[in-house]
């Protein structure tokens, strides 16, 4: 199988809002989230998929905009290079500190959903070859890995390609990708792997919207399972 991290394997919301808040606006805490806001970030966290776009979403969070990726995409086209550098690096920076003062503290931020990690220690969960493709960094991922003990034969970040896509094709050469299962909670990540002719799952439990068409739309892991 292969595995997408945040918003399937384990739940980021809490931790990226926080941390992509701070690094737009240093001058403040994260009580400064109001209520609002943080609804809103929940309800529209599924449109991020590169923590850049972040930038984007909290300003048109706090400008009261409606909000689409399209607006997201565009308010990020009219900031400047340096300026989403700062940010990007501010973000990084965030998460750093807290991952060498308390790595455990950063994973409570991103815990596992339920069934994950009965699903990796099972018998049935055993047997299958894993593959983590996320987009997220490499540091923050390998922390989340070794704190949650969850073990992979691969694994795959956003700072090893461009895009999924790009990670799929590269097992598939591999000859790794045969007979996969590619499980996300992403549409976008779910029609790239099958415009490859792998097989695809969406992840229910995640943020992601749920996707149009005909999709296997498993409830649980151990939904997932029941179908080995």
């Amino acid at each position: 199988m292969i595995y997408d991290l945040d918003g399937t394997l384990c739940n980021s919301l809490n931790e990226t809002m926080i941390h992509s808040y701070l690094a737009l606006f240093p001058d403040t805490n994260a009580e400064g989230i109001q209520a609002g806001q943080r609804r809103r970030f929940l309800a529209h966290r599924h449109l991020i998929f590169r923590p850049t776009e972040f930038y984007g979403l909290w300003h048109c969070i706090r400008s009261g905009r409606p909000l689409d990726r399209q607006a997201i995409l565009r308010r990020l086209r009219t900031a400047g290079t340096k300026e989403k550098k700062i940010f990007y690096q501010r973000f990084l920076r965030l998460r750093g500190t807290l991952m060498t003062k308390s790595a455990r503290k950063f994973a409570s931020l991103n815990p596992l959903y339920p069934g994950v990690r009965r699903h990796f220690l099972g018998r049935k969960g055993k047997a299958v070859k894993k593959i983590l493709l996320t987009l997220k960094d490499r540091k923050s991922t390998y922390c989340l890995v070794r704190q949650h003990g969850l073990q992979f034969e691969k694994i795959y970040t956003g700072e090893d390609f461009n895009t999924k896509k790009d990670a799929l094709r590269k097992i598939q050469g591999d000859r790794e990708g045969s007979g996969f299962l590619v499980l996300d909670d992403q549409e976008k990540h779910l029609r790239e792997a099958k415009s490859l002719g792998m097989r695809a799952a969406w992840a229910s439990w995640g943020f992601g919207r749920r996707p149009a068409g005909s999709w296997w739309r498993p409830g649980s892991f151990a939904d997932l399972e029941k179908a080995w």
